[in-house]
């Protein structure tokens, strides 16, 4: 055999191995990785309406039209979600939301994120993790996109694959500092790391 062939030959084992799930670099079948998030959008957002919070599309800086959570509020103001834990999500979490305000206001905005998990047979209840805070110390404001991440929170139950995963996230009102009225809540997440 030529050795002008043994280069063609390796990119098709190499091509064949990968379509197939196995690097050959290592000797082993590829596995999926695990799930690093989950993520709800504003309108996938449950709004407390004694904080008055709704969601809504609007226009940003006169580009895009995402919807937006928006509490009139900061006294009461309250988010919640769930999803299904899904196989290899690992706890501890830690909670990522987005904001942006539209208005020229860089004030602060605190708050603190509570989960819980409860899978078949177990009672869905008010046993929820310590309270983690997520606050920003000053917003971009005039329609800039902030972000922030707390620590590492627990909840008190396992979290395996198939439970019901809760969160609820609520503004401090004395650390708030922000007008609530043009502050749009954009997104949250629950991330294994940051």
């Amino acid at each position: 055999m030529s050795l002008r062939w043994i280069p063609m030959l390796l990119a098709v084992s190499l091509l064949s191995s990968c379509l197939l799930g196995f690097d050959l670099r290592k000797g082993r079948i590829f596995t999926e990785p695990p799930p690093a998030s989950l993520l709800w959008l504003a309108q996938d957002i449950t709004g407390d309406s004694v904080g008055r919070c709704s969601p809504a599309q609007i226009v940003i800086g006169s580009g895009p039209r995402p919807f937006e959570m928006r509490c009139t509020d900061d006294d009461a103001a309250l988010l919640e979600g769930w999803s299904v834990v899904p196989e290899g999500l690992a706890t501890p979490l830690i909670f990522r939301l987005s904001v942006a305000q539209l208005a020229a206001d860089t004030g602060a905005l605190h708050g603190d994120g509570i989960l819980q998990c409860k899978g078949p047979g177990e009672v869905i209840n008010n046993t929820w993790s310590p309270e983690v805070s997520l606050d920003f110390a000053s917003l971009t404001g005039s329609d800039g996109l902030d972000q922030a991440s707390s620590a590492q929170v627990t909840p008190p139950q396992p979290c395996n694959a198939g439970d019901l995963l809760f969160w609820r996230w609520a503004v401090d009102a004395a650390g708030t500092t922000t007008a609530m009225g043009t502050l749009l809540f954009l997104s949250m997440e629950l991330r294994t790391d940051d």
